[in-house]
This record gives C-alpha cells, sequence and structure tokens, in this order.
C-alpha cells in the first residue's frame, strides 16, 4: 500500500514538472523572435536538403512552416496535438517531394528547440517538443498520400 501511495506521489509531482515545462516552451515559442528564429532554421535546412520548392509555391510553403510553428505552440500549450488543417500544408499538392521539405523542416525546428540552451532544462522534463512535431510529420505524410 505504501508502495502505491509512494507512486502516486512521485506521479504528481512528474505531471507538475511536465506541465510546467510546456508552460515554459510555450512561453518561449510565444516570443516573435524566436518563432522568427524557428522559420529561419527550418526554411534554411530546407534550402541546405535542396528541396524541390518552385519559386511560384515557396512563399506558400513558407506560409505553411509558419503556420506549423503556431500549431506547435498551440499544441504544446495544450499538452496535446492540434488538428492538422489545410493551412499547415497547403503547398503539399504543388511540391513533388510532397511532404518531405516539411519533414525536413520540422525536423529541423526540432532540433533548434532541443539545442536551444534557454529550454534545455525544460525539454528533458517534457519531451513534448518531439512528440507534437513527431505526430504533425506524420499528419503530413498522411495528407501526403491523400493528395
Amino acid at each position: 500500500m505504501l508502495e502505491i501511495i509512494h507512486s502516486l506521489e512521485f506521479a504528481e509531482q512528474e505531471f507538475k514538472a511536465q506541465r510546467d515545462a510546456a508552460r515554459e516552451i510555450a512561453k518561449w515559442l510565444n516570443i516573435k523572435e524566436n518563432k522568427s528564429a524557428l522559420l529561419k532554421a527550418a526554411l534554411d535546412a530546407v534550402s541546405r536538403a535542396k528541396c524541390d520548392i518552385s519559386k511560384k509555391y515557396k512563399p506558400k510553403f513558407d506560409e505553411d512552416i509558419r503556420q506549423c510553428i503556431n500549431w506547435l505552440y498551440d499544441s504544446v500549450l495544450l499538452r496535446r496535438g492540434c488538428e492538422v488543417e489545410p493551412r499547415h500544408a497547403s503547398a503539399l499538392a504543388d511540391i513533388p517531394e510532397k511532404y518531405r521539405p516539411y519533414e525536413v523542416a520540422l525536423t529541423a525546428i526540432q532540433k533548434y528547440l532541443e539545442e536551444e540552451q534557454e529550454l534545455k532544462k525544460y525539454n528533458t522534463k517534457a519531451p513534448i517538443v518531439k512528440i507534437m512535431l513527431d505526430e504533425l510529420i506524420k499528419e503530413l505524410k498522411k495528407k501526403s498520400s491523400v493528395s
């Protein structure tokens, strides 16, 4: 019985630590300069990966990544994945490589957030960024196969 009580106390502490970490990560994600840095990291990674996005659809793709960053903020804040809507991947049907550029961009965002000094202590307490971005990539892959 004592063991069960201790495990429940630990579970409550763990829950609170994860909730607090998610709040701090969301707070960081809500700062305009931080969002801009994430967008730059994502688009630079897509450029380095030489993803096939025509100039015609590049602004649409860039806006999709902005929307994905907003999705990440909302999802981390709520601590559950929000619905993935067409605005998160409006250029998906127009890009020959379908979801690959999105995956490259979102992976770069994940890496940036994992390496961000301010967030390291929160990332170890709550792997929510990885969980959410993995979910978003999975949803975009599904939408890619439907297009």
